[in-house]
C-alpha cells in the first residue's frame, strides 16, 4: 500500500500463494513483480517451478530459460530445466544443462541426482550409480539419491549392500518429505501399511483443485484412459482387449496420452479403438482436464498411478466425477481425489482394506486383463541351441531385474543344486546384471553354465521361447504381472508365494486358460 513499485514486497507475496499451493494467485503476483522488474532471475525460476508444477512443462522451460539467460551462474535454473527436458526424453541437451549447474557448483545434489536419473532413464546403470553414490557419500540422509541408488542396485542386481539398504528404508518411513516417490521402494519390502505410509506422504504434493462431483447425463458412459505409454509394453499388451471389446452400445473409450514415447505399430493400433483419443502431451494438467471436461469424461481411469513419468495433479483438477486408480501402479496413491482401485480378493485382502484411501472395486476373479489373440511364433529354438540337453529340467522367471532379490535367488540356486541335470533361464539385456548374477551363483558353487540368458525381443516370438522351460519361477515382493500371464499363455506352470501387499499378491488371484 506505501509503496507501489515495489517488486519485492509483490514477489513476497507470490511465494506466500506459492507455499499454499495457490498457484494462480502466485503467478499473478510474481508477474507483477516482473513488470516492476524484468531482470528479476528468481521470479522467472519461481514461476518456472510453478508452471512446473501445474504440468506447463513449455512454459515452465521458458521461464528456467530466461532465468539463467540474465543470471549465467543460476545453477538451480539449469537444473530444473535439464529435470524439464528429461521428461520429454530430450537426453543430448539435458545432460548439457546439468554439466553447466554442476560445472557452476560442483555440490549442489540436485544437479547430480538428475544426471543420476538421466542416465538411468538410458539404461547406463554403472554411470548413473556414481551420481547417486557421490550425494550419498557427502549426505547419507540424502534419500531422494538413496532410493534411486537402492532401485539401480536392484535393476543391476548388485546385492552387496541388501542389508544395509534394509535400514536405509527403516529411516525412509520415518520421513515426512513429500519428495520421496513410493513407486522404485514397492520391490524392496513387502509391506502396505509402510506402502500406504509413504503413498499418503507423497501425496501432500497433490492438492485437490476442484472437488464438484456432478453426474449430470444419461445416455453412454464415456470412459477416458490417462496415461504416458499407449504402445507395447507389458501393461498395455493385455489391456489391448479391453479397448478392442469393450461393449459400443453402453460406453465410449476416450484416450488422454501425455506421453513423449516413440510411437509404434501398438500405438497406431490402440488408437483404432477409441472413438476419441488425444496427444495432449505439451498441455498443461489444467487444460488436459478441461478437454475432458469438454468430452463430459464420466470415469477417469488414472493408469499409471505413481509410476514412471505419470502426471498425477491432471487427476487433481477433478477431470470427471469419478476418477479410478486401474493397473499400472500396484498399490495406494493415497490421494482424496481417486475415488477407487481396481482389485480382487486376492491383491487386497480383507485385512489389507485399511491401507488404502481408495475404495476398493474387487472384480469377480483377477483384476489383471489377457488378451486372449496374442499370438505365438513358430520359432524353431531347440534346448540344444542352449547348450541344455533335451532331458534337463529346465526354470525359467522372466521378470524384471529389480523385482529379484537374494531371498529368491537363494531358493532358485538350492534348487539347482538338489536337482541333477537342471538349469535356469532369465531374461536380461544387461552385461552387469548378468555377470553380478554370474558372480553371485558361483558363491553358491553353481555353475555359470546352468545359468542361461535371453534378451529381449518380438513378444510373439518370445512366447515362442516359453517351450524350452518347464517351470516359471515367480518372485515375492513384486510378482510377475504380465509376464506371468505370458508364461500361463504359452502353457508353462507357475510357481509363487502369496505375500501381503497389492504387488506381492498377484499370482494366485490369475484364472487363465492353460494352453496344452
Amino acid at each position: 500500500q506505501i509503496e507501489q513499485n515495489n517488486y519485492d514486497a509483490f514477489f513476497n507475496i507470490a511465494l506466500i500463494y506459492q507455499a499454499e499451493k495457490k498457484y494462480e494467485n502466485s503467478i499473478s503476483f510474481y508477474k507483477k513483480s516482473i513488470e516492476l522488474n524484468n531482470n528479476f532471475s528468481i521470479a522467472y525460476y519461481n514461476l518456472g517451478i510453478i508452471y512446473a508444477n501445474i504440468g506447463e512443462i513449455n512454459l515452465a522451460k521458458e521461464k528456467y530459460k530466461k532465468a539463467f539467460t540474465i543470471d549465467n551462474n543460476y545453477f538451480k535454473a539449469y537444473n530444473n530445466y535439464a529435470s524439464l527436458l528429461i521428461s520429454q526424453k530430450k537426453y543430448q541437451e539435458a545432460k548439457e544443462s546439468l554439466d553447466k549447474a554442476i560445472s557452476i557448483n560442483p555440490n549442489y545434489f540436485e544437479a547430480k541426482h538428475n544426471m543420476g536419473v538421466l542416465y538411468l532413464e538410458q539404461k547406463k546403470y554403472e554411470s548413473s550409480l556414481k551420481y547417486f553414490y557421490e550425494n550419498i557419500e557427502i549426505d547419507e540422509n540424502y534419500f531422494k539419491s538413496q532410493i534411486q541408488k537402492m532401485y539401480v542396485e536392484k535393476k543391476i542386481c548388485d546385492w552387496s549392500n541388501f542389508d544395509k539398504n534394509k535400514l536405509i528404508l527403516n529411516k525412509i518411513n520415518k520421513q515426512k518429505n513429500d519428495e520421496l516417490t513410493p513407486w522404485q521402494m514397492l520391490s524392496i519390502d513387502d509391506n502396505p501399511d509402510m506402502e500406504f505410509r509413504r503413498a499418503s506422504i507423497f501425496a501432500k504434493k497433490f492438492i485437490s483443485i476442484n472437488k464438484l462431483k456432478k453426474i449430470k447425463k444419461t445416455g453412454k458412459i464415456r470412459i477416458g484412459y490417462f496415461t504416458p505409454d499407449f504402445y507395447q509394453h507389458a501393461g498395455m499388451i493385455n489391456m489391448e482387449g479391453i479397448f478392442k471389446y469393450y461393449n459400443k452400445e453402453d460406453f465410449e473409450i476416450y484416450g488422454f496420452d501425455y506421453g513423449f514415447s516413440k510411437k509404434d505399430k501398438t500405438h497406431y493400433r490402440i488408437k483404432n479403438y477409441f472413438d476419441n483419443f488425444y496427444n495432449v502431451a505439451d498441455l498443461s494438467d489444467k487444460n488436459i482436464a478441461n478437454l475432458a471436461k469438454e468430452n463430459q469424461i464420466d470415469i477417469a481411469i488414472h493408469r499409471n498411478g505413481y509410476s514412471q513419468n505419470s502426471r498425477t495433479n491432471i487427476f487433481s483438477y477433478r477431470p470427471a466425477p469419478i476418477q479410478v486408480n486401474f493397473l499400472g501402479y500396484p498399490g495406494t496413491t493415497g490421494l482424496d481425489f481417486i475415488d477407487y482401485i481396481i482389485a480382487d480378493k486376492i491383491v487386497i485382502p480383507e485385512e489389507s482394506k485399511k491401507f488404502f484411501s481408495e475404495k476398493i472395486i474387487n472384480l469377480p476373479d483377477t483384476y489383471y486383463p489377457t488378451f486372449n489373440e496374442r499370438k505365438i511364433a513358430n520359432l524353431s529354438l531347440k534346448r540344444e541351441d542352449l547348450g541344455i540337453p533335451k532331458n534337463a529340467f529346465v526354470m525359467c522367471c522372466f521378470n524384471n531385474t529389480y523385482k529379484i532379490s537374494p531371498v529368491e535367488f537363494e531358493i532358485w540356486m538350492r534348487v539347482l543344486k538338489q536337482i541333477e541335470n537342471s538349469f535356469l533361464i532369465l531374461l536380461i539385456d544387461s552385461s552387469v546384471a548378468r555377470e553380478n548374477l554370474i558372480k553371485e551363483a558361483k558363491k553358491r558353487n553353481i555353475q555359470s553354465s546352468q545359468i542361461k540368458f535371453f534378451n529381449y525381443i518380438k513378444i510373439d516370438e518370445h512366447l515362442s521361447r516359453h517351450k524350452i522351460a518347464d517351470l516359471y519361477l515367480d518372485t515375492f515382493n513384486y510378482n510377475g504381472h504380465t509376464s506371468v500371464v505370458d508364461s500361463l499363455w504359452a502353457g508353462v506352470p507357475v510357481i509363487s508365494k502369496i505375500g501381503n501387499s497389492f504387488s506381492a499378491n498377484f499370482l494366485p488371484a490369475l484364472p487363465i486358460e492353460i494352453r496344452s
